[in-house]
């Protein structure tokens, strides 16, 4: 369904015309579900409006619902400089470290290493390192290879030392069981 243009159109005008009456989880689902659907990234006006009801209901936001947020607008390379939407992302994160899953984490360090202006938030980043880093050994194949990607973006310091080290004790064993794709992100 995810290439099916009228369905997606039609509901990209759906959500247009309710979204300011979403709850903050019915936003958050939206943000994800069309951040998998080719070409949605080219509907500006939609776009524009999840961002504004992401500013205004992440108050209300599940951790799982902020780290789809992030995951689905780091798609969207047209909201990267949109510092407003981002900069409550990123407050939404730290506030949630601590009681975000391992596939949350993992998103949102994906997420946040898309954006430039990010990539040398030490505040950001170091509760990012200390939350993968407690949650390592529960993470899939996946979802390791997807954080070592995510935090060889980053400009990192000699503090992540711990980091890395962890990630290679976690990686070296789960290597058989990823994905070339898996593999070629840990490369």
């Amino acid at each position: 369904l995810r290439s099916n243009a009228d369905l997606w159109d039609a509901l990209g005008e759906s959500v247009l015309s309710v979204v300011s009456q979403m709850s903050a989880q019915d936003v958050a689902n939206c943000v994800n579900g069309f951040s998998k659907v080719r070409d949605s990234a080219s509907c500006r006006s939609l776009w524009e409006s999840l961002g504004k009801a992401v500013i205004l209901q992440e108050a209300q936001m599940s951790p799982q619902g902020v780290a789809n947020c992030v995951n689905g607008f780091s798609k969207i390379k047209v909201l990267f400089k949109d510092r407003i939407l981002w900069d409550v992302l990123v407050r939404a994160v730290n506030d949630r470290l601590e009681t975000m899953s391992p596939q949350g984490i993992a998103n949102c360090a994906s997420g946040l290493s898309k954006v430039n202006r990010l990539r040398d938030d030490g505040h950001l980043w170091d509760g990012l390192a200390v939350a993968t880093t407690s949650v390592m050994w529960e993470m899939t194949p996946h979802q390791l290879a997807s954080c070592v990607n995510s935090f060889s973006r980053v400009q990192l310091e000699k503090s992540y030392q711990a980091l890395w080290e962890a990630l290679r004790k976690a990686v070296v064993p789960a290597l058989p069981h990823m994905s070339p794709q898996g593999v070629s992100n840990c490369v």
